[in-house]
């Protein structure tokens, strides 16, 4: 299974722009085992800013992974199933919701469901991933891969995945003032100014975690239709 996971590191690192199609019949739908499919969609969702946590491997009620970020809360199962997935099953995840005070829960699967279960999902609004959904989510998250050393390394040694730890609230609040100061601030210019105690990388997960927290907006310096760089728009605490 690790050589499984390894795999999957050595392609996203390299995969930018290339279909994943392939990719994902030959690993995580033939070679993954259920562990394995389990931290590989952890690592996704935390490319994605999310904070997760793995439930205990027993007595876990129906739900493998809680992922968080702002006022979400997303109770998920997986199954690397080859066989179609039954009504019980989005039972378990609508039954691990409510223990786990979620606000929302997701079936991920690399299989197709019954027609029970679909019509259950739709009554008890289970969220349904297939292997399409787990592709597009690959695709997003490629993306991000360049802000992800540490993520990568973590993911390979099962160790905690947490996003914020790659940096400390004092450089959230140094990189915030100075959006702060000047209300309105190039990208160019907020890296220069934090260039003593933050790199490249951190800064943009700094920035990631800002807009989150609605502190700042990002978007674009346009010039005649053109795209100039982006720019950060200081909100308010």
């Amino acid at each position: 299974t690790e050589d499984a996971v390894n795999e999957i590191c050595l392609y996203m690192a390299h995969a930018k722009g290339h279909s994943l199609a392939s990719f994902l019949r030959q690993i995580v739908v033939k070679k993954m085992d259920g562990v394995s499919f389990e931290k590989f969609i952890a690592l996704m969702f935390t490319l994605r800013g999310y904070k997760v946590e793995f439930t205990p491997s027993t007595a876990d009620q129906g739900v493998d992974l809680i992922a968080v970020r702002n006022q979400e809360r997303i109770a998920i199962q997986c199954k690397r199933w080859d066989d179609r997935v039954g009504s019980e099953a989005i039972y378990e995840v609508f039954t691990g919701k409510t223990i786990y005070k979620c606000t929302k829960g997701i079936l991920i699967t690399t299989a197709s469901l019954t027609p029970q279960a679909e019509k259950m999902a739709n009554e008890l609004d289970i969220g349904c991933w297939d292997k399409d959904s787990i592709e597009a989510l690959c695709e997003e998250c490629v993306e991000k891969w360049d802000d992800a050393a540490d993520i990568i390394e973590r993911f390979a040694s099962n160790k905690k995945l947490r996003v914020q730890d790659r940096f400390s609230s004092q450089d959230t609040e140094k990189v915030l003032g100075k959006i702060r100061k000047k209300h309105i601030i190039a990208h160019q210019d907020l890296q220069r100014s934090c260039w003593r105690f933050t790199d490249a990388a951190k800064l943009k997960a700094i920035i990631r975690e800002l807009e989150q927290q609605g502190k700042i907006r990002g978007s674009w310096n346009e010039r005649r239709g053109k795209k100039r760089g982006q720019i950060y728009t200081y909100i308010g605490d």
